[in-house]
């Protein structure tokens, strides 16, 4: 088999051989790409950082809190978003709204994905990410978190895609479809950021 990032796949291909990978890899323009792969594919990350980590597991626990009881579900990084576009992306963090099937590899009604930015991953993450999950017709808000610094990007569904710029450690995020917020003291919770 050739070099499988550099090899055309069919969704159900794709499925298939990604079940057997040690890796996490998305699904973009037919062919697989390592979920924290650079925008210009020459190089990988490693792995995250603890700040990296530490924002999303934080994003992950005040969404869960702020939603419980309602029937909507948080995940944390393996919750597959296939988009209009074919492509299938993992981000950080994700709340789905759908009824819930244990076995489903996909979710079905995605509402929020929370993105925490890289040096390496930023630009995609920004640009070509963004642009995909605007086209996910569930898809009411998406949140891009610094990991270094105090500062977020809320997109949220009106009439058009609407943004919103948070700056500064007293912060609050509103999520308006949800109606609940998230304060920056909760996202950036046992991470030092310095001033």
């Amino acid at each position: 088999m050739a070099e499988p990032r550099l090899q055309r796949m069919t969704p159900e291909e794709f499925e298939t051989w990604h079940q057997n990978q040690v890796e996490r890899y998305e699904f973009v323009d037919g062919k697989p790409k390592l979920k924290f792969e650079t925008w210009d594919g020459a190089r990988m990350m490693v792995g995250a950082t603890q700040a990296h980590i530490l924002v999303a597991g934080n994003l992950f626990v005040a969404l869960r809190q702020k939603l419980k009881g309602r029937a909507c579900r948080v995940f944390a990084a393996d919750g597959k978003i296939a988009t209009p576009k074919g492509n299938y992306r993992y981000p950080d963090v994700a709340v789905d709204c759908g009824q819930f099937e244990p076995s489903a590899t996909f979710l079905k009604e995605p509402r929020l994905v929370g993105e925490v930015l890289s040096k390496g991953t930023h630009w995609i993450d920004t640009t070509r990410k963004l642009e995909e999950y605007k086209t996910v017709s569930p898809m009411q808000h998406i949140l891009f978190v610094a990991q270094d610094e105090y500062r977020a990007q809320l997109w949220t569904r009106g009439g058009d895609w609407q943004l919103q710029e948070f700056e500064g450690a007293d912060s609050v995020i509103v999520l308006s479809h949800f109606g609940i917020e998230l304060r920056f003291a909760e996202i950036y919770e046992g991470i030092d950021i310095g001033a």
